[in-house]
């Protein structure tokens, strides 16, 4: 039986996308299950990793000559995790650390955990507090460094590479900047890759750079990646807010906006852990409050570049920049979530979105991306049954 052009086109297209469509349910599997979870990386973390980090620490000859890098670890219910972060952090290879673990309160065997290591490692300092949350622990944390040259911050579920310090530290030290940025590496398991909203930034080492020169980095605002030198923190006053989820945004576009000059390293200098986040996170998006907390975090950031424009400090494109980002990203996390929430998730959306993006010239939206970028469009311009209406109508990528 003959079939024309277009039947063929469509049964080739069908199994295209039969094949494509099994291809990607087992590479999610493998990522996942296999190198994820289960059986394989935890055979590789106890034969492998955590040999490795006892032998590397046994090794290591402190020189307290050098300067000395603190390493601040805020510690709440990761009993599960927080060995590894401790054995990652006294396994450095550089010569003079300190790791300050915050014990925020927690209510499972954390605690338990840091004291069996503080027995044997004279690095580590344990210091317990009430429960007051992540800004609050750090905050305790940088009070504590009171002898250190540099500092840094780490999560208690996440490791360090071995040579991430030393690194940071020979950059910082032959530059002279104010704090050092380095790449960052998502992993669960075994299954590691490369944040893709900050890979660009990473492609070779710089030295010695401010904002004006690459405002793109104002997409990298994590705490945990950078190296920051004490005198630096001490001076501009920094703390992390208390009580938002957001802790980190706006007082690292501080940090950038403040340094006399800083420095990108290429190698990866940090290890961000998975940890079963694709339903919590999506759970926490869904909440009026961190949707609050995000866009009191992007007007902070916003009135902070229009200051330093109006003082001449940097240019009009580090804020166009940031709009664009805003537009790409943020609003991009959220704008899904509209019909599964109420009318105040939607009215903070729409009025809060529409005033950030006030002054914002057509180069944002001509440059921004992201698959939900027209669906963010329509929201900041219509009401919530019609976003709804708009966003069930969908499919593809921006569905």
């Amino acid at each position: 039986m003959k079939i024309s052009k277009a039947e063929l086109i469509l049964r080739l297209k069908k199994i295209y996308w039969f094949f494509l469509n099994k291809f990607r349910r087992a590479r999610r599997f493998w990522r996942g299950v296999i190198l994820g979870q289960g059986l394989l990386p935890g055979i590789w973390y106890e034969l492998v990793m955590r040999p490795f980090w006892f032998i590397a620490y046994k090794r290591r000859k402190p020189n307290p000559l050098l300067p000395k890098v603190t390493i601040i670890m805020p510690v709440y219910n990761v009993e599960d995790f927080v060995a590894d972060s401790i054995r990652s952090a006294r396994a450095q290879s550089y010569p003079n650390i300190e790791i300050i673990a915050v014990n925020d309160g927690a209510t499972d065997g954390s605690l338990a955990i840091l004291e069996r290591f503080a027995a044997t490692t004279p690095e580590l300092k344990i210091h317990s507090k009430k429960n007051n949350g992540l800004g609050a622990a750090r905050n305790t944390g940088v009070s504590l460094a009171k002898d250190a040259d540099y500092i840094m911050f780490m999560d208690s579920d996440d490791t360090l590479p071995r040579r991430a310090v030393e690194q940071m530290m020979n950059m910082a030290l032959e530059s002279g900047s104010d704090f050092v940025v380095g790449r960052t590496m998502r992993f669960e398991g075994l299954y590691k890759y490369e944040r893709r909203d900050t890979a660009p930034f990473f492609r070779i080492d710089r030295q010695a750079i401010t904002i004006r020169d690459n405002a793109y980095l104002l997409g990298d605002v994590i705490s945990c990646n950078k190296l920051f030198r004490k005198r630096f923190w001490d001076r501009m006053k920094f703390e992390f807010p208390v009580g938002v989820v957001y802790e980190d945004m706006t007082l690292i576009v501080n940090t950038y906006l403040s340094a006399r000059h800083f420095d990108l390293l290429a190698k990866p200098v940090y290890n961000w852990r998975l940890r079963g986040e694709g339903q919590s996170l999506s759970k926490r998006r869904a909440e009026t409050k961190n949707l609050q907390d995000r866009l009191l975090s992007m007007e902070q950031i916003v009135a902070l570049l229009k200051e330093h424009i109006a003082t001449g400090r940097i240019g009009q494109e580090v804020l166009t920049q940031y709009l664009t980002r805003i537009v790409s990203l943020d609003l991009q996390l959220f704008v899904n979530y509209i019909p599964m929430t109420d009318d105040e998730f939607f009215a903070a959306f729409k009025w809060r979105g529409r005033a950030l993006l006030a002054d914002a010239p057509d180069e944002v939206w001509a440059k921004a991306t992201g698959g939900k970028l027209e669906t963010v469009r329509y929201a900041l311009s219509h009401d919530r049954s019609e976003t709804v209406a708009f966003i069930a109508s969908l499919t593809g990528p921006s569905k």
